[in-house]
């Protein structure tokens, strides 16, 4: 198509807000009238009435077209004369990089309208919530770095050696869509090119328009334990949970602090209660995996104390944000264990802290991970109202979840049995 012309009139009828807006437009291919209003307009404290008014005559300049896609509001895409205003405006303020897309480009089915407006929502509450406190940069999936191309994520945020993928699920993606998917990371992690190698990678699930959330969860979680469980090892991490929980994740991961800080210095306070010894786990270089604490016992001349035989000592990871490298170093605790006994000549059993025995019975069935031997469970109430021994529990290969007579952990006492729990699959 021939170059259009931008005329000055046009130029000069554009506000301040309107020249973000259509810029806005272009990085998230398409917007409406709602997220124009809260994340735009909201600076001249403008009205639905004026931002529609705005809109109107942004569409009779022929900048923007509607398109209805049954959402209650026009859904707004740039035009052909409205990529040309931005690419002059982008000149002008030195505010966009090279710009290569079309106005065809940009465009998009309408039933996958929703799909792309739920993802510019949770982008758009990121970038407020962040203002200009961190350094990053975001990638529509349109706009995908070369790096990234073969893996085509829904977006992608960079900072200071992270990478985090979005994956914008609306509860439709069935199991063949889903398999693929898993194999793409899967050659992606494998071979990884160079600009990935030293940078921490997340991907975050986001779960958005589902009417039982915990349902979807452990239908994606039992996904993702069938074809990736392996190679989320800490380096590469994994969440799947609704926008405002994932969005809290990202702010503390683009802040450097960890998304369980609070509720492991929580959990702490529980176990010190107990009479353990707490400190950070500095075993990476051993294990090849990081967790969130070492706890032991003490005696008066600061030996790991011996009672009924063992060792009072655990590896602890505080497992309440929905991490799956948690459940990888489960699976695989027996390899974290021999390594550690190589170097250091004992074995260390593995504590975990999870929010309640049918939840974690959940996550270790997606794997077959229940009955790993020096794997150990407990919940706050557990820590709070029993007796060491009687708060940490294991569950068997067939659901049996029983604690311990001692704190030589050995000799079981029942509890209950679960059900057993045919994990969903992917329709």
């Amino acid at each position: 198509m021939a170059n259009v012309r931008v005329s000055q009139a046009i130029l000069q009828g554009l506000t301040e807000e309107d020249c973000s807006v259509l810029s806005a437009i272009y990085r998230h291919r398409c917007l409406n009238a709602p997220l124009l209003c809260q994340y735009f307009y909201m600076q001249a404290n403008a009205d639905m009435e004026y931002i529609q008014m705005r809109i109107q005559c942004l569409v009779m300049k022929r900048l923007l077209e509607e398109v209805e896609c049954g959402t209650g509001y026009p859904v707004l895409f740039l035009t052909t004369l409205g990529i040309e205003t931005v690419k002059v405006l982008a000149i002008k303020e030195k505010t966009i990089g090279p710009m290569t897309k079309s106005a065809y480009d940009l465009k998009m089915s309408p039933k996958n309208i929703p799909h792309q407006m739920a993802l510019n929502k949770f982008v758009l509450e990121i970038n407020a919530r962040v203002k200009d406190s961190h350094d990053y940069r975001y990638y529509d999936g349109k706009f995908m770095p070369p790096t990234a191309e073969s893996l085509m994520p829904d977006g992608i945020f960079e900072f200071s050696g992270h990478t985090v993928f979005l994956e914008m699920d609306m509860g439709t993606e069935r199991s063949p869509h889903m398999a693929r998917k898993w194999n793409n990371y899967r050659a992606f992690l494998e071979s990884r090119s160079s600009f990935y190698q030293d940078k921490n990678i997340t991907m975050l699930f986001i779960l958005e328009n589902i009417k039982v959330l915990s349902q979807r969860q452990r239908t994606v979680w039992s996904s993702i334990g069938r074809f990736l469980i392996d190679k989320i090892d800490g380096n590469f991490e994994v969440y799947a949970d609704e926008p405002g929980t994932l969005q809290d994740i990202l702010l503390e991961k683009m802040e450097g602090v960890s998304t369980n800080l609070q509720t492991t210095k929580t959990y702490k306070n529980l176990i010190a209660a107990h009479g353990f010894s707490i400190s950070e786990a500095l075993f990476g270089t051993i294990t090849h995996y990081e967790f969130d604490g070492y706890i032991r016992k003490l005696t008066p001349a600061k030996k790991v104390m011996i009672q009924e035989d063992r060792p009072q000592e655990f590896l602890l990871d505080v497992w309440l944000d929905g991490r799956l490298s948690v459940l990888h170093k489960i699976l695989y605790y027996h390899d974290i264990e021999r390594r550690f006994k190589a170097c250091v000549a004992r074995s260390v059993p593995y504590l975990v802290v999870v929010p309640d025995e049918r939840w974690v019975n959940r996550m270790l069935t997606l794997c077959n991970a229940r009955g790993v031997q020096d794997v150990f469970y407990t919940t706050t109430d557990r820590l709070r109202n029993s007796e060491f021994n009687k708060a940490v529990f294991q569950l068997d290969e067939q659901g049996t979840v029983y604690h311990f007579s001692n704190m030589g952990l050995k000799e079981t006492v029942y509890e209950h049995r679960f059900k057993e729990h045919r994990c969903e699959g992917i329709k």
